[in-house]
């Protein structure tokens, strides 16, 4: 395309300003400069190319166009904006707070303001600079200067969600949406928004209301695809992955994406190529070590796995999923002495796992107790920090008992500090004098502890477990937040064998398994809430009063699963070894048991592994399973 076709450099700068908004910069760019070659003098046309190719990172080329713009007019605000935006993207940001201060002044200087775009780029300067209060001031007045523009409004949302305000973030972007001309971006910040908060189905209905928009777009659809994802809807994620992909190839981050969807999937050894073919193109980045790893760990690979979690880590140590499947790796390997250490200062490090875990002010008061290094208690109170991912708190729910036994030998007490969540687990624990789900006052004499720390401490090994005993009693039909006396089974209906099962890939084959009506009686657990697993849904305790009335359970690996075998009930845990769902380290890889729970049975169905037998064999295993419980007189 020439300029001789345009009537004006004006209707040039136009049709550039067109394809820019169409998605197209590259056109934009070739109008722009065939425009300036042929008129080198129109200084518009400088700043807007500028502006095009920092949009496009080609930042010395913005630097060398902009500093032409200014030479023809120093006075230009939109050209020092652009140049400011170029330097601190290079991380140049003494020098971008140079120039989009003096946009600012320029633009102030003037008779009324012009854009909200200077004040969002000088902003996003300061707040690069770590000078989050200046910049939140600006963001601030550019939305009361522009209330009709969605830019401050993003730009705020932005900052705040980066530093975990979470609810501004998501009301500013909903603002955004309402006041946006073009709703596509706004839509796609807010689904991120969402997902962030782990509100999962909203943040798909947002893709949605942005596919509606522009049905082609492939961020849109490459964000869809997250959202289903994280929804377990993988064959819809790949689909939706895979159609953003042929639209933009090299669209950032869609191979890694793909990748973990093929790892949700089950095709651990597809996800696998994409992940080599990642690393030998960005062998810089953790992700691809990361998700290689995971397949690796998959196929029974395991110092293969730990090898590609440490490359992880080596890339980038602050990132805890690799530090959290190294751990559990090392722990299905049984390397107990390397994995317990590092399993304490991951819990450290990435606290519950909720909004709202360790850190802040609030912490203080319990950080400041000396630490408890296992001396005689002596009538102390030691606060035991019990705030963990829901399985590894059923798991080490176990120690506190024997805990508080030897605290009380001292004259001692024990408390436990955990989320709302798990207290009303902890509290039905015996010995345990009280639960906090906040730091509040202590004692003098206080000492802290950490229950993450306990296993290494007391060098717990499975072969070196106490003698076993049930230590979670079910709750009461009454009251779910009371809880019967640990071990105690609740006695179901007479002369049946009343199981649950649950996970929707054994609810369809589970009719096969009830043939004898007189004998066994499958639970009702049409009456639960599942999720899209077919999996119960609910807190701890509300999951632990689901088991009143089973003799036993039959479960995919799920919270329920080591619930009930805390709780004594007999358990088989029926795994798919294929990558789409995490397996937990308990669960032993060449036995049909567990030391941590032993009356848990572990069926697999990956025939590649050991201990697994080919998938169709599960029928004759549960059927002789239940056989076995009948037997032994559970019913």
């Amino acid at each position: 395309m020439t300029t001789e076709r345009f009537d004006t450099p004006a209707h040039a700068l136009d049709r550039a300003l067109e394809e820019q908004r169409a998605g197209r910069p590259g056109q934009a760019v070739g109008i722009l400069a065939q425009l300036v070659r042929a008129f080198p003098g129109y200084t518009p046309a400088y700043v807007m190319l500028g502006g095009l190719q920092v949009t496009l990172g080609r930042l010395d080329d913005a630097v060398r166009t902009l500093g032409v713009a200014l030479l023809q007019d120093e006075r230009s605000a939109a050209a020092y904006s652009n140049l400011g935006n170029a330097h601190r993207l290079a991380g140049r940001l003494d020098e971008a707070i140079l120039c989009l201060r003096r946009a600012l002044q320029l633009e102030r200087e003037g008779p009324h303001p012009q854009s909200p775009a200077i004040r969002c780029n000088h902003a996003s300067a300061l707040d690069a600079a770590g000078r989050r209060e200046e910049a939140a001031a600006l963001y601030k007045e550019a939305i009361r200067l522009f209330p009709d523009s969605d830019q401050p409004l993003l730009g705020l949302a932005e900052m705040l969600g980066r530093a975990g305000n979470l609810a501004a973030a998501i009301s500013l972007t909903r603002q955004a949406v309402r006041v946006a001309d073009e709703k596509l971006a706004p839509l796609l910040g807010l689904s991120q928004l969402y997902r962030r908060a782990g509100w999962f189905a909203a943040a798909l209905d947002t893709t949605e209301r942005a596919l509606s928009l522009d049905s082609s777009n492939p961020r849109a659809l490459f964000d869809h695809g997250l959202n289903c994802l994280a929804l377990g809807r993988t064959d819809e994620a790949l689909r939706r992955l895979d159609e953003a992909k042929t639209l933009m190839p090299r669209l950032p981050g869609i191979e890694l994406w793909r990748g973990r969807a093929l790892l949700a999937a089950g095709r651990a050894r597809d996800a696998a190529r994409i992940f080599i073919a990642l690393i030998r193109e960005t062998p810089g980045d953790a992700g691809p070590y990361l998700g290689l790893g995971q397949a690796l760990r998959t196929e029974g690979k395991l110092d293969d796995a730990l090898k590609c979690f440490a490359q992880a880590l080596d890339r980038d140590p602050a990132l805890l999923p690799a530090e959290k499947h190294r751990v559990e790796t090392l722990l299905v390997k049984g390397d107990h002495a390397g994995a317990w250490p590092a399993y304490a200062r991951l819990m450290d490090a990435h606290g519950s796992g909720e909004a709202g875990g360790p850190g802040g002010d609030a912490e203080e008061p319990f950080r400041a107790l000396p630490p408890w290094c296992g001396e005689p208690l002596e009538g102390a109170t030691l606060v035991v920090d019990a705030r963990l991912p829901l399985i590894d708190a059923i798991l080490f729910a176990r120690f506190l008992p024997a805990l508080a036994e030897g605290a009380a030998e001292g004259a001692g007490r024990l408390e436990v500090r955990t989320t709302p969540a798990l207290a009303p687990l902890f509290a039905r624990l015996p010995g345990v004098a009280a639960v906090r789900v906040r730091a509040g006052a202590f004692d003098a004499g206080t000492l802290r502890y950490s229950l993450a720390a306990l296993p290494g401490d007391f060098r717990i090994r499975p072969d070196g477990l106490a003698p076993w005993q049930p230590y979670l009693g079910l709750p009461t039909a009454g009251d779910p937040s009371d809880g019967a006396p640990p071990g105690d089974d609740p006695a179901p209906c007479a002369g049946r064998l009343r199981v649950a099962v649950q996970g929707r890939r054994l609810r369809d084959r589970a009719k096969g398994w009830f043939a004898d009506a007189d004998a066994l009686e499958r639970g009702p657990e049409t009456d639960w809430t599942l999720d899209g697993d077919g999996c119960a849904v609910g807190s701890p305790v509300e999951l632990l009063a689901l088991l009143d009335g089973f003799d036993a359970l039959i479960s995919p690996d799920h919270p329920l699963a080591h619930l009930a075998a805390a709780a004594g009930k007999p358990v088989l845990v029926a795994l798919t070894d294929d990558g789409s769902r995490p397996v937990h380290w308990v669960w032993p890889r060449d036995r049909a048991d567990s030391a941590w729970y032993p009356t848990a049975r572990i069926r697999r169905s990956a025939p590649s592994l050991p201990n697994a037998n080919a998938d169709f064999d599960l029928d004759t295993d549960v059927r002789g399973w239940l056989a076995t419980l009948r037997k032994d007189g559970r019913r």
